[in-house]
Formats: C-alpha cells, sequence, structure tokens
C-alpha cells in the first residue's frame, strides 16, 4: 500500500477517537547549530512563529508553548497530538525529558492537568546526514493540540 495511503487512514482513525480537540498556540521558536552534547550555536533569540513553519535540513530546532488541560479532562485519555514532517527529537514538559516524537510517534499522553509548559528539540531532517541530496529540504511544524477521547 502506498505510504500516503496508509498515513492518511491512520489519520482519519485518530481523529475519529478524538472527541475533544484544543490548538495549542503561540508558539516560539529558535534554531542552532548541535556543536557538542548540551552545546549548540544559536541562530538568534527566540522568536514566535506562525504555523506551519518550516526549518532547514540539518538545523536543531527549539519549540516551546504553554497548553492548559482543563480540569475536567482525564488525563487517562488525553493527550498531545503533533504534526510535523522530517523532524524528530525529545519533548520536555516543566523542563523534564518527556517523551520522543518521530514520524511514528506524534501522539504523547498529558502528564497532569492544568498548565504544562511545553519545549521541544528536533532535528530537521535528520536524513540529511546521510543522504547529501536531502541537504534542500526543510523540516515542518505544522500544529499542535491537546486532544480527549472523553468528554
Amino acid at each position: 500500500m502506498d505510504p500516503r495511503v496508509a498515513s492518511r487512514k491512520l489519520e482519519i482513525l485518530q481523529g475519529l477517537a478524538t472527541k475533544s480537540a484544543v490548538p495549542i498556540d503561540r508558539w516560539q521558536a529558535r534554531t542552532a547549530e548541535h556543536l557538542g552534547p548540551g552545546e549548540y550555536r544559536y541562530d538568534g533569540p527566540w522568536r514566535g512563529i506562525d504555523l506551519p513553519a518550516r526549518f532547514p535540513a540539518g538545523r536543531t530546532v527549539f519549540l516551546r508553548a504553554e497548553a492548559t488541560v482543563p480540569p475536567s479532562a482525564a488525563p487517562a485519555d488525553s493527550y498531545f497530538r503533533f504534526d510535523f514532517q522530517d523532524m524528530e527529537g525529545l519533548l520536555s514538559v516543566a523542563d523534564e525529558p518527556y517523551a520522543g516524537l518521530d514520524g511514528q510517534h506524534s501522539r504523547v499522553p498529558v502528564p497532569r492537568r492544568g498548565r504544562c509548559a511545553l519545549e521541544a528539540e528536533f532535528l530537521s531532517v535528520p536524513a540529511a546526514y546521510h543522504r547529501p541530496d536531502f541537504a534542500g529540504r526543510c523540516g515542518v511544524f505544522a500544529c499542535a493540540a491537546g486532544r480527549s477521547a472523553s468528554d
């Protein structure tokens, strides 16, 4: 089966499992060159971004936003869903590593009700390191939302 067909069918099924969704807005981003473990050369300060946002191949992308999980949400039935292409990385919640994000893992259980400070560190187009023909591509961060399978 064509991977695009399979991907679209999964999107449809995921949408059917959702009772409510709240967009996570006001994302900020900055990019950097990764120099070594925990060491970066930043391209500039944090800035607000419009979604979808595109990032050049081989750059480390830092994204941050705040999400609020309502008191009525059941954490066991609620999750954050991220929509991105050609990016993979780590989601931290309240400055603590929380979950890996990649093309196969775009849903993350919410950690708790209330305010959640989200920060993601992505590598844009990881394949560019071993496929020189990918160097001109961009990773895309399209959106994120808090979703619930319960009312």
